[in-house]
């Protein structure tokens, strides 16, 4: 498998989140590094209208989303809430905890935290995720991830809620 592999997203393992069941239920999703992607039929709008909350480790989305929009229009991954469309792309040593990070939220790690903001739980919210073990040779590291999640980013457009 390689990185022509990785866009085509067939090879991807589609998680839908159900907020209810995240803080409560064991997640069914690997404890292994991997490359993962958020997608979700939140408006943009709403995403610019949320206000800072302010506990240590919680991003600022409405002003990361702000930001965004700040630069050139074509370079963004587009709005599309009626489809779904992909606001954060990004890797991590265990797939499992960066869900719940950005999810639930966690203390120090600049996760999203996405449902410490009531009204992003009534939207629809799915966690695409491809572990880097699967790819030949079984490899892994920081640097590999890095490198493939800039070239996600580069092919399919910059995500609303990413910083870097």
């Amino acid at each position: 498998m390689n990185n022509t592999t990785i866009k085509k997203l067939k090879n991807w393992i589609k998680f839908e989140i159900d907020p209810k069941k995240l803080n409560s239920e064991k997640i069914a999703i690997p404890r292994k590094a991997g490359l993962y992607m958020l997608y979700t039929n939140t408006p943009i709008a709403v995403f610019n209208s949320l206000k800072t909350i302010s506990i240590k480790g919680v991003v600022d989305i409405g002003l990361r989303s702000q930001k965004s929009l700040k630069i050139d229009s074509s370079l963004l991954i587009k709005e599309n809430i009626e489809e779904n469309y992909c606001v954060y792309i990004g890797h991590h040593n265990s797939l499992n905890q960066r869900l719940k990070e950005h999810f639930l939220g966690s203390i120090g790690t600049g996760c999203l935290s996405l449902f410490k903001h009531k009204k992003l739980v009534n939207y629809k919210w799915i966690f695409y995720y491809f572990e880097t073990a699967k790819l030949k040779n079984n490899l892994d590291s920081n640097l590999l991830r890095t490198i493939l999640e800039n070239n996600l980013k580069s092919h399919f457009g910059w995500p609303i809620l990413c910083a870097r």
